[in-house]
């Protein structure tokens, strides 16, 4: 029997714009928004932040 994933374990990424050239991150809690990490350094790119911010999740994840 298959269950479906709680809540709990589930993220989103929120990538935004700083100023004109700088893209920053942040790692939010699914069912509640919380923000639970962000980046600390801005991108010039949003690819560059994207790129950063599987790598943090990837960790949050696998601590949980």
């Amino acid at each position: 029997m298959h269950s479906e994933p709680t809540s709990e374990g589930r993220y989103f990424v929120r990538i935004g714009q700083q100023d004109a050239d700088a893209f920053g991150w942040e790692i939010c809690r699914e069912r509640d928004s919380i923000r639970l990490r962000r980046s600390t350094r801005l991108f010039a790119t949003r690819l560059e932040a994207i790129l950063d911010s599987v790598q943090a999740t990837a960790s949050l994840t696998t601590a949980s």
